[in-house]
């Protein structure tokens, strides 16, 4: 299925054990912050998901790891009463709640930065980007979306829409284990498993699509490599990102009380429109994934608006995926 395989790594890391050899690292009568850990697994915006797995307390060497400021973190009394014992049983004093980083703090890991691995194959995706409009009649065109049930479960939905009237003409599901976690700007590792496996199913039926909607950003991404276009590239298929969140970039939102579209501006270039269904709804921001254009993109998600907020095949989808996740049901 995968056409471009340069693009996709050989196997996800496993973020779990690479956190615990990374705490196994510190020091007797040391500690270390979420950032540190973060910088050793390749990708600052790690420490959020740091952060929230230590949280969890599955690992016995989490009370070693503070904020940036020293302070030791907790979600109660009890949870901060408890760490504090522990870092001072080590040999750790603490003043006011806090650790003092300039004496305790350890950061050099010996680590070969996972993280930084994945962000180096989104690295390769900008060179590759076709972004010219698509030629071909649009008489078939799919929305992707993915739900989590559960912490460990993905439902991934597939709704092919009529290009014309948007009526839905057929659905696939799948439910595949999470392999991944969120990580901010590494979305496409965490959900594109997920869409290979429902995509491998609707080809299995026989089935195909012109144009594909997703769930995320495309090019508008701080290394062009959102989801729709790490996707795109992967499967060599025409995508469009449809976020209802801005990963990046500038829009002057004003101009969609007189305009259809307002432009989308990062480093100095038109990476995406924000455009709504009707002037109550809050506003979509579109962006070209791969072998389609920022202003074809837009139009097409604009004509496949009906009674909702999002575009039909990515509403549908949404709808189909999280109603799978509650039924425990797969197609």
């Amino acid at each position: 299925m995968i056409r471009n395989h340069d693009l996709w790594p050989a196997g996800l890391p496993d973020l779990k054990r690479e956190l615990s050899l990374l705490l196994e690292q510190i020091p007797t009568r040391c500690v270390t912050t979420f950032g540190d850990l973060a910088a050793a697994l390749g990708h600052a915006q790690a420490a959020v998901w740091i952060a929230k797995e230590l949280a969890t307390g599955k690992y016995p060497l989490g009370h070693r790891v503070v904020r940036i400021t020293g302070e030791v973190p907790s979600r109660g009394d009890e949870d901060f009463t408890r760490a504090a014992v522990e870092l001072v049983s080590g040999g750790i004093d603490i003043v006011d709640g806090k650790v003092d980083l300039a004496r305790y703090r350890f950061g050099n890991f010996n680590s070969d930065q996972p993280l930084a691995k994945l962000k180096a194959i989104q690295d390769q995706l900008a060179a590759c980007i076709d972004l010219r409009p698509l030629r071909r009649k649009l008489k078939r065109i799919a929305g992707l979306d993915v739900s989590y049930p559960d912490a460990e479960t993905a439902v991934a939905a597939c709704v092919i829409c009529d290009g014309r009237s948007a009526e839905v003409l057929e659905s696939f599901t799948v439910t595949v284990p999470v392999a991944f976690p969120y990580i901010t700007g590494l979305l496409s590792f965490r959900e594109i498993p997920a869409y290979l496996k429902v995509i491998e199913a609707m080809q299995q039926a026989q089935a195909d699509a012109d144009v594909w909607l997703v769930d995320g950003s495309g090019i508008l991404h701080h290394r062009s490599a959102g989801i729709a276009t790490h996707l795109g590239l992967l499967l060599d298929i025409p995508t469009i990102g449809v976020s209802k969140s801005l990963l990046c970039g500038s829009v002057n939102l004003s101009q969609l009380d007189h305009t259809p579209a307002a432009p989308i501006v990062y480093n100095g270039e038109t990476r995406g429109m924000a455009i709504k269904a009707n002037p109550r709804s809050r506003p979509l921001y579109i962006s070209p994934g791969h072998r389609i254009s920022v202003e074809h993109a837009a139009e097409v998600v604009r004509n496949l608006f009906r009674d909702h907020r999002l575009p039909e095949p990515t509403y549908w989808a949404d709808r189909l995926s999280r109603d799978q996740g509650t039924s425990g049901k797969e197609d």
